[in-house]
């Protein structure tokens, strides 16, 4: 499937701007003269899942009280039962070039607006090969799943018995009914030099929103110690008169 450009290079620039014009102590170099020419339009590969989950866990459930004294105490009690959830559209990556900022990238996308593959969706952009296979990315998959699990089975716990805290929790999940998807997401990829680095942002091509490591002024950095100094200089002046 792929799920097509919702955004043109102009609109893309104008995300940009206002994203990086929020970042203060970002270099003016990044800031300065965007342009729509300087985005590149590229789609992404990636896989995604479905399956079934049924997770058989035990664990230890605390609820904190008072003592008389005040001091505060908690108690323990162990739990076992089974929790089961559908996961639906687990996105993992199919390149190995975008791995660092996929995970912040990939929350955005909405992959259930995908279209059936046509060539025409493509036209005008360019499209990254697939580099992680099926069996790598299925693990990878799990790994994704089995934290969303953990967390979701704590939670659960959580509310069940109304505790405070849970502990030594242990899981054993099993996926039923797995499917999977080859998708396409895209991205506007926009790239500047600064002291001789190179820095790329990406804007998702359907919502538009941004990610990067910006490079920070130095300058702006002193500017901005230098006044947090004067301030605290100020009110311990005032505070000791």
């Amino acid at each position: 499937g792929v799920c097509v450009f919702e955004l043109d290079a102009k609109q893309a620039a104008e995300r940009f701007e206002q994203w990086i014009g929020k970042r203060w102590l970002c270099r003016k170099e990044v800031k300065g003269a965007v342009q729509p020419k300087h985005f590149k339009g590229i789609f992404v590969p990636c896989w995604t899942f479905d399956t079934h989950t049924v997770t058989t866990y035990d664990a230890e459930y605390g609820t904190r009280g008072q003592e008389t004294r005040g001091a505060s105490i908690t108690a323990w009690w162990g739990c076992s039962s089974e929790y089961r959830e559908f996961i639906d559209d687990q996105i993992v990556e199919g390149s190995t070039r975008h791995k660092r900022e996929f995970p912040r990238l990939s929350r955005a996308f909405r992959t259930e607006d995908n279209k059936a593959y046509r060539q025409e969706y493509l036209a005008g952009f360019a499209v990254e090969r697939y580099t992680v296979d099926l069996k790598a990315a299925w693990e990878s998959a799990k790994e994704l799943i089995n934290e969303r699990l953990r967390r979701n089975v704590t939670n659960k716990i959580k509310d069940l018995y109304r505790a405070d805290e849970v502990a030594n929790l242990n899981m054993t999940s099993v996926y039923n009914r797995i499917q999977y998807k080859h998708l396409l997401l895209p991205i506007w990829v926009y790239c500047v030099q600064v002291k001789g680095k190179l820095y790329r942002f990406t804007v998702n091509g359907q919502d538009g929103s941004v990610s990067g490591k910006i490079p920070v002024s130095p300058g702006k950095v002193a500017a901005l110690v230098l006044g947090g100094l004067a301030v605290l200089g100020a009110l311990y002046y005032f505070l000791l008169r």
